[in-house]
């Protein structure tokens, strides 16, 4: 087995951080960046996210409007209209994203899915009621 090395702040054993025992302890809440902070790590201003926020590409604002425009009725919220057009929203903004990057693979692989879940829904509502299947696919401006 190596002997442990020490390197600053850390020693690393086994190539894993160990956090030395006379450090302060960890914040026992707030999100991650704040105890990564506190370790002593800076972290990219864009990864930074306040507490209990979620990673969203579409905004709550933007998604309201979605879901308000293909609604149904006037409490619809779960129609296969709606999500397929909040899923068409939320497509077309990670495509965005992976235009400019193009190594995140992780956002490609839930494209995929999210693409898979649409046209699993187009495919549900084309068989039960063609008339509004091909009424929103007009309005969203999709192929087929």
């Amino acid at each position: 087995m190596a002997p442990v090395q020490s390197t600053g702040a850390f020693s690393c054993a086994r190539g894993g951080l160990i956090p030395p025992s006379s450090s302060p302890t960890l914040p026992p809440q707030g999100a991650w960046g704040e105890r990564w902070v506190h370790l002593g790590f800076s972290i990219h201003p864009a990864l930074r996210t306040e507490p209990g926020t979620k990673h969203t590409m579409i905004s709550a604002q933007r998604k309201q409007t979605v879901i308000s425009t293909h609604r149904v009725h006037a409490k619809d919220s779960g129609s296969p209209e709606v999500q397929i057009s909040v899923l068409t929203e939320r497509i077309s903004a990670l495509t965005e994203h992976l235009q400019g990057n193009q190594k995140d693979n992780s956002s490609r692989r839930g494209l995929t899915l999210m693409v898979s879940r649409r046209n699993r829904l187009l495919k549900y509502l084309a068989a039960e009621d063609k008339d509004r299947y091909t009424g929103l696919i007009g309005k969203l401006g999709l192929r087929k």
